[in-house]
């Protein structure tokens, strides 16, 4: 099965059946092995009522010694380190080399040229990843630290390494559950002028290490325009009672992670015509491996219908889903 997204007014997606053959997914996991901890889209579950925009990605084990990788060819575009830690040395860095660490300065220039600040914003040691076959951003947050050398503009490759799992957030560069205790000190020496335990901490706050994931239209850490406006990690309410869903992820920008994952996504060069031959059929913004995890923008309910992703025939139907950016 393979579900293609068409380029157009609106994004359609087909899902096309043949010989029962193995494709390769777009995307490699980030992390081996892959448990998920919390899926893309839960509702009310860590915060209240918000949806998660991401998936939290873990290795079973909750240690610190698991490698990040980019899950698909890209360009490096912002990567954020410890917040409030002085500018030269706030960003944790791995030499995959020799297995050593050391602090570094982070890059305040993204792949574009434009400056970014330093704030993490609760998704801590984190990278952004552009990817211009898909026209799609990846975010991975709560890192340990970053690759030696890993800066935006780099091209990289599906399954480099970028960096260490860990859980990261604000201040913190190990945030730990209170049952779970205060986190092992890390290997290596703290930032210039710091103590270890100035950056490590257990409390009601902290998690276990795991990679949180993110697929999204725009390259900041917000569920906005830009990394300083509100909206981290989560996308507000309310209850996903209605079709539209208004506040789910995808509205904000997101999409589904495991369809990429788990599936072969392509991104076709131009617009596509589809022929409805069995209705009602429920028109998506973006295809899922869940129909929960995904927003109806158009019911196709009459007998038989052709239609293009440039204008819709007049039997269609329309839902009013304004995507919130």
């Amino acid at each position: 099965m393979e579900r293609k997204i068409v380029q157009g007014y609106c994004l359609i997606s087909i899902i096309t059946f043949g010989f029962a053959s193995v494709m390769a997914q777009s995307f490699v996991w980030p992390v081996d092995p892959h448990p998920i901890g919390q899926y893309y889209a839960a509702y009310n579950k860590v915060a209240s009522n918000k949806y998660h925009a991401g998936m939290d990605i873990g290795d079973g084990n909750y240690n610190y010694t698991t490698t990040v990788k980019a899950v698909h060819t890209g360009t490096i575009h912002k990567i954020f380190g410890v917040y409030s830690l002085p500018s030269s040395t706030n960003l944790r860095r791995w030499n995959s080399s020799n297995d050593t660490y050391s602090w570094d300065a982070q890059p305040t220039t993204d792949r574009l040229g434009q400056t970014y600040g330093t704030d993490n914003h609760g998704l801590g040691i984190c990278v952004i990843i552009y990817h211009s076959d898909l026209q799609l951003y990846t975010l991975y947050g709560h890192m340990d630290a970053v690759v030696l050398g890993l800066t935006p503009g780099q091209n990289i490759s599906a399954g480099t390494p970028i960096g260490k799992m860990g859980n990261s957030n604000k201040q913190y560069l190990r945030r730990s559950r209170t049952a779970d205790g205060t986190p092992p000190t890390p290997q290596g020496s703290p930032p210039p002028g710091y103590l270890w335990s100035d950056l490590i901490i257990a409390d009601a706050s902290g998690f276990r290490p795991h990679v949180h994931f993110e697929t999204k239209d725009r390259g900041v850490l917000s569920a906005r325009r830009t990394d300083e406006e509100p909206d981290y990690g989560y996308t507000p309410g309310p209850s996903p009672g209605s079709i539209e869903k208004s506040g789910h992820p995808n509205f904000w920008g997101y999409h589904d992670p495991n369809i990429f994952l788990t599936e072969t996504v392509t991104k076709l060069t131009q617009l596509t015509p589809v022929e409805v031959l069995q209705t009602p059929l429920n028109v998506r913004d973006y295809p899922s491996t869940d129909s929960s995890l995904s927003l109806v923008i158009t019911r196709i309910g009459s007998s038989r219908v052709c239609c293009d992703a440039k204008r819709w025939r007049p039997m269609v139907s329309s839902f009013p889903a304004e995507r919130r950016d």
